[in-house]
């Protein structure tokens, strides 16, 4: 898929290969410093945040509104102060699997 950028053609990623790699940043969480989660955690959110929000018209708004309540609880987590990484991953990956079953 190509999207224009100033008359130009800018490739996107397949969404299959950006959630591959959501799914690593995912599996190498526990390795990383509680900054480093914090921040990998943004990363994450950031990327379900915006694919949330592009595939919300295939969504029912009982849908929309529990991908919306998913999300803050990922967001929350990722605010603590000891965020649970294996939680967060777990919740996320979940999301991740809905938003490509969406947008399938």
């Amino acid at each position: 898929m190509a999207t224009p950028t100033n008359g130009i053609n800018v490739s996107q990623p397949p969404l299959s290969s950006e959630l591959s790699v959501v799914r690593e940043m995912l599996g190498s969480m526990e390795t990383l410093t509680a900054a480093g989660q914090r921040h990998t955690m943004a990363k994450v959110i950031g990327f379900i945040g915006q694919h949330v929000t592009s595939c919300s018209q295939k969504l029912t708004p009982h849908n929309r509104s529990m991908l919306g309540q998913l999300l803050g609880q990922l967001t929350r987590e990722s605010e603590r102060l000891s965020p649970d990484a294996r939680s967060f991953g777990g919740h996320a990956e979940a999301l991740v699997g809905l938003l490509a079953s969406v947008r399938a």
